[in-house]
């Protein structure tokens, strides 16, 4: 056995040298991005969760590249045997194949992030806000404008037209958010677009994941591959590159296919949900169902400004869903391959399952009546174990493609057009069109079908988390005021102070210092965490207006009510949250975004706007008369 490389013999040292300069080069850019991906994700558990996976995929497919370097070096391997070959093939095929997923995860990211943009904001709006957005579009036609003038949707920082499809989307959508709320009685203030975002984020980390069962339906997939070209091969007495090539095209555009069945079919079953919640687009007219949407709306919310009694509400659902999860996984066995658990589930607990599933109703026999639905094909694991087997299938595809198909385009005789379209396009199409709609769509099914009880925890548990620490932080910050005898005026002097360009927000280091002034000591990395948990962060920014108007709630709060003063703390937040709605809404339906907003009890008791009546009677928001940005009003065409 032989030294390694023999540096100095068989190579120069200076020729090591730079090849390291290199590497090293290398090394450092490659670890600058990935730190980069790593602060964008710090805040996201779910996918700093898939990152290390990629990192464990990634480091197994590097530990077996460098044993076999070694191997090589060591043993005297002959690297150009035929056998040696097929293993650095297929060695290839599998770090093609982990880059693929990565890559279809991120395409499904990119997109699922606009959509959930879109979401957060559609859900500010109840029917009744989109009715008078489709009075005022049909005034406008008639020659009568909007009172805005220019009217656009809010989507991040820009704005859009809303075309007459995608506001049937966001009806949609609010009939979703209708129907789940009543199926499973939770309270009108439920973070939905918060609970789907939970859901997508469970199950987007497992995309990536390659179990054993996989693994065997991969290979079945090689060998069915082979058992084709070897057909071919027979009947048309091609040579094995030629054979394999039309065979790929066959099974290429057969995955496609399948792609569009399965993407049409949960289309359908999303259509069929809305359908029984009460709407149907070819049926009914939008402004019609829009009428029916809010009197149902209305009548479902009830008064919400007791923190404790929604907050027993949404845990007491919890606890429901979760006994019946508990039962359902008593029939899973104890290995963590779905498709394993899946076979297991259908030889021993079909019959258990089926006498469960009629007596589901007993387990939650002390909630209220809810609508029943049926979806005839659909079945929750199976379809979670069916959209990861088209990921991982395509991205096999497109790992044999590289390493069986690249090379033969410069032997095809049509043109290159043809060879890109009946080989690679059908891939693609399937990573960057249908994956992401197909995945969203089955989040969309699955997680209003049947509960996600995993995302219903988590939403659960940050709501209950926000108002119990908003209500702690406005409690001490109160109590410091009174010590030091100042106002809510003042603190509104020391914010604007801190906000020389009137922007209505600062950041979260200058609202630190602004409470460190009136004694309210906070560390730097507790108050970050403190904030990002209690208030409205974006871009590492805070609108003050938030502690403001928790002020003004509580002030008058505590002149009226009686009794605890946690309880009495955590009411306020809720009053907040409602009056923040509100105040969304109108900023919407005036065709621009108010600043900041300051609520006054009403000695009056007057009654909110119907389309506002979230926010109980005795709130009345108030807009302040100076403004920050520019008009993002909403448009439909």
């Amino acid at each position: 056995m032989s030294s390694l490389f023999q540096v100095g013999n068989n190579v120069e040292l200076w020729r090591v040298l730079m090849m390291l300069s290199l590497l090293v080069f290398c090394v450092i850019l490659l670890e600058q991005v990935l730190h980069h991906l790593e602060r964008r994700l710090n805040h996201k558990e779910k996918y700093n969760e898939m990152l290390r996976k990629v990192y464990r995929e990634l480091m197994v497919l590097g530990l077996i590249g460098l044993s076999v370097k070694l191997l090589k070096e060591m043993m005297h391997f002959a690297d150009h045997s035929l056998t040696f070959i097929a293993f650095e093939v297929a060695d290839m095929m599998i770090f093609v194949l982990a880059i693929a997923l990565v890559f279809q995860s991120l395409c499904i990211y990119i997109w699922l992030r606009k959509e959930d943009e879109r979401l957060g904001h559609n859900e500010v709006l109840t029917a009744q806000d989109l009715l008078e957005l489709i009075n005022a579009k049909n005034e406008r036609k008639n020659g009568m404008g909007l009172p805005s003038g220019n009217s656009r949707w809010p989507c991040g920082k820009k704005s859009r037209l809303v075309t007459k499809s995608q506001l049937t989307e966001i009806v949609e959508m609010r009939t979703l958010r209708h129907f789940f709320l009543t199926k499973y009685q939770l309270p009108e203030i439920f973070p939905f677009s918060s609970y789907l975002k939970h859901a997508q984020d469970n199950k987007i980390a497992f995309m990536i994941d390659v179990d054993i069962s996989t693994w065997v339906l991969l290979l079945f997939l090689l060998f069915c591959l082979n058992a084709v070209a070897k057909l071919f091969q027979d009947v048309k007495k091609e040579l094995e590159p030629g054979s394999i090539l039309r065979t790929f095209s066959i099974l290429a555009w057969l995955l496609f296919i399948l792609h569009v069945l399965v993407a049409t079919f949960l289309a359908n079953l999303l259509n069929k949900i809305v359908e029984e919640a009460g709407y149907n687009s070819d049926k009914e007219d939008v402004k019609d169902w829009l009428v029916s949407l809010a009197e149902l709306e209305r009548l479902h919310q009830a008064d919400e400004v007791d923190a404790s009694k929604v907050i027993a509400v949404m845990r007491h659902v919890e606890e429901v869903q979760e006994r019946i999860d508990e039962e359902d996984k008593r029939y899973d066995s104890k290995c963590h391959d779905s498709g394993i658990q899946l076979v297991y589930r259908c030889v021993h607990g079909h019959h258990k399952m089926e006498s469960r599933s009629e007596n589901r109703e007993d387990d939650a026999e002390d909630l209220a009546p809810r609508p029943t639905l049926r979806l005839a094909g659909f079945n929750v694991r199976v379809w979670e174990l069916l959209v990861r087997l088209l990921l991982m299938f395509n991205g096999f595809y497109l790992a044999i493609f590289f390493e069986c198909i690249l090379y033969q385009f410069n032997d095809i005789n049509q043109s290159i057009l043809i060879a890109l379209v009946l080989f690679p396009l059908p891939i693609l199409l399937n990573m960057v069109v249908l994956q992401p709609r197909i995945f969203r769509n089955f989040m969309f099914v699955s997680s209003v079908f049947s509960v996600d009880v995993a995302a219903l925890s988590e939403t659960i548990s940050h709501f209950t988390s926000t108002v119990e620490a908003r209500a702690d932080f406005i409690g001490r910050l109160r109590q410091q005021l009174i010590k030091q005898g100042k106002t809510c005026s003042d603190m509104e002097r020391l914010f604007s102070a801190s906000d020389p360009l009137n922007t209505g927000e600062i950041s979260i280091e200058k609202l630190r210092e602004v409470l460190n002034t009136l004694g309210s000591r906070y560390s730097a990395s507790r108050f970050q965490v403190l904030a990002t948990l209690a208030f409205r962060v974006e871009r590492n920014h805070v609108q003050y207006c938030q502690v403001l108007r928790l002020l003004n709630i509580i002030n008058r709060a505590k002149d009226e009510a009686s009794g605890c003063e946690v309880s009495t703390y955590r009411n306020c937040v809720m009053l907040e949250e409602h009056a923040e709605r509100m105040s969304q809404r109108q900023s919407i339906m005036a065709g621009h975004q108010s600043r900041a907003s300051v609520l006054r009890i009403s000695h009056m008791g007057r009654q909110a706007p119907t389309r506002s009546s979230f926010l109980p009677s005795m709130v009345e928001l108030e807009e302040e008369p100076h403004s920050s940005q520019a008009a993002k009003p909403y448009h439909i065409l």
